[in-house]
């Protein structure tokens, strides 16, 4: 168990930094066939953004927000399987604490990422993304904390 916790720990990170350094072009290709799908079915249930120009509005809209709700589902993981390796692996014993050097790991591990980005053509290392990051990890951490041992672990 230690293992696969620590496997699946590495591997969700390694796939954050393969979608950092992708460029500009090709993370926007991706999130944007992403927004197009959901601009798509939106506009099928809902009556919105009949024209052309509208439909152009709504994308533009959806492709900021699912960029940073991608962010946030990336780092709420990334903080529950932190806080699982962690657990398993560092044997601390309060969970205040394990949630706090979780937390410091996450943050740390944000920055970087976003300190990466600068380097990548087209890309840029965004503060906000540091604090959108660092919340949805604390997020996905508390919920692991509470949630994510089994009765009779702490």
């Amino acid at each position: 168990m230690k293992t696969l916790a620590l496997l699946f720990f590495g591997g969700w990170m390694l796939l954050i930094i393969w979608f950092s350094a992708q460029p500009a072009a090709e993370s926007k290709g991706l999130s944007g066939m992403v927004v197009q799908a959901l601009a798509d079915m939106l506009t099928t249930l809902l009556p919105v953004a009949q024209s052309a120009k509208e439909q152009q509005l709504l994308i533009q809209h959806l492709h900021g927000f699912v960029r940073k709700v991608a962010h946030g589902v990336n780092y709420f993981v990334l903080g529950c399987l932190a806080y699982q390796a962690l657990r398993l692996h560092l044997g601390i014993q309060k969970k205040a604490w394990l949630v706090a050097v979780t937390m410091l790991f996450c943050a740390a591990f944000a920055a970087v990422d976003e300190l990466h980005q600068v380097y990548v053509p087209g890309r840029s290392g965004e503060l906000r993304d540091v604090m959108i990051d660092s919340g949805s990890a604390l997020a996905g951490i508390l919920f692991c904390s509470r949630y994510g041992s089994r009765k009779g672990q702490s």
